[in-house]
């Protein structure tokens, strides 16, 4: 049981590492682009870059992180539209279309994603472990009915 609940967590702690790992990177291609994304986003991305630790993983954090890329898209469009990854003939991968903005501004939206979408599993998993150890051990709760009046 120990060894279980000890693999358990070693991936819970690789996963919000990497999480964390993608927030910095995000982070870092924000404070280089932030000029180009608009002002009313602004505000909540630097919210975002400035969010502690302990808030990664908040559902709050998590919900405005997802409503920002959204509104990112938004900016991509009016920027120029999202630039297509395309192959080169020897395989590298190079984007086409969208302007010099729009590219750099779906970088972020990107890295942004990258964050988000490890943030959600770190958050569930944190969710599930803690609703797990609130529950009753199996047959050791009595269930007690409500009586009636007869």
């Amino acid at each position: 049981m120990h060894e279980t609940a000890t693999v358990r967590q070693d991936g819970l702690e690789r996963l919000a590492a990497q999480a964390i790992a993608n927030h910095r990177r995000f982070a870092h291609s924000y404070k280089d682009r932030r000029h180009l994304v608009t002002y009313a986003n602004r505000t909540g991305l630097d919210q975002l870059v400035k969010a502690s630790p302990e808030d990664l993983f908040a559902q709050h954090t998590l919900a405005e992180a997802q409503e920002l890329i959204f509104r990112l898209a938004d900016d991509v469009a009016q920027n120029g539209g999202v630039p297509q990854v395309e192959r080169t003939e020897y395989g590298d991968a190079h984007l086409t279309g969208g302007t010099e903005a729009s590219k750099h501004l779906q970088i972020i939206a990107d890295r942004l994603r990258s964050y988000l979408d490890l943030g959600w599993q770190v958050h569930d998993r944190l969710l599930a472990e803690r609703l797990l150890k609130s529950a009753p051990a199996e047959g050791s709760a009595t269930l007690s009915r409500p009586t009636t009046l007869a």
